[in-house]
């Protein structure tokens, strides 16, 4: 006879949405990943054997353009949440500062960044005529909106 000490007691626990297919069980292990479990313990939840978990790494470097489809596709269900925020944010601060950097930070993001390069353009004066340094002095002095530089 078996030892009763040994055996189960009740009902065995039912793994509810158990993965059936080898796609289902990579999808639910990159879930998993992508969920904050290191990738061997993903590999494990995801219903593979621990034995096998040295593949995890492999499997994930292998798929790696699914899992950034993924990875993108959770991030862009949080935009339309965090833009909200950042609206919001500019719309209530009670510093000014604040309100500026949310307001900068949306434009920025709409791709209408001021921009952050200044182009320096250099002439050789020693080889300019004298009235060709006063017509240029004149010509930057109303690019900056100066009046009666002639």
């Amino acid at each position: 006879m078996d030892n009763p000490a040994k055996r189960p007691r009740g009902r065995p626990k039912l793994i509810k949405n158990i993965p059936t297919t080898p796609s289902d069980r990579l999808e639910l292990f990159m879930e998993f990943y992508i969920d904050g479990l290191p990738s061997k313990d993903a590999w494990i939840k995801a219903g593979y054997s621990p034995e096998t978990s040295y593949q995890s790494n492999s499997k994930l470097r292998e798929h790696w353009k699914y899992l950034e489809k993924l990875i993108d596709q959770r991030i862009g269900s949080h935009v339309p949440m965090a833009l909200a925020r950042v609206v919001e944010i500019m719309s209530t601060a009670k510093s000014d500062q604040t309100r500026l950097l949310a307001a900068k930070d949306i434009l920025d993001r709409a791709g209408k960044k001021a921009p952050t390069a200044i182009n320096i353009t250099q002439k050789d004066t020693e080889a300019m005529a004298d009235t060709d340094i006063d017509a240029e002095i004149i010509q930057l002095a109303k690019k900056i909106g100066l009046k009666d530089v002639n």
